[in-house]
């Protein structure tokens, strides 16, 4: 947490659409990103070998989401997270 922010006491919401994605939607998100920008995880820090990480900014630059999207390969030892 940056030096003097507050922690808010509004809600973080997760979404799973699907098998291997999800949704983590932040206070603020109003459910409309359309004028902002998504950045890919790997275009801040390079390659990785982990699932692909998407943050989604809205118009003024506000984080509001990161969706998490991750397939059979970003599980090397194939193990079920749900196990």
């Amino acid at each position: 947490m940056r030096k003097g922010a507050q922690m808010s006491s509004r809600k973080i919401s997760f979404e799973s659409a699907s098998e291997g994605a999800g949704y983590v939607r932040l206070p603020g998100h109003t459910g409309d990103v359309r004028g902002g920008k998504q950045t890919w995880l790997w275009e801040l820090i390079g390659e990785y070998p982990g699932p692909d990480v998407l943050f989604d900014f809205d118009k003024t630059g506000r984080l509001v989401g990161v969706e998490i999207l991750c397939d059979d390969d970003d599980d090397p030892e194939g193990e079920d997270a749900s196990e």
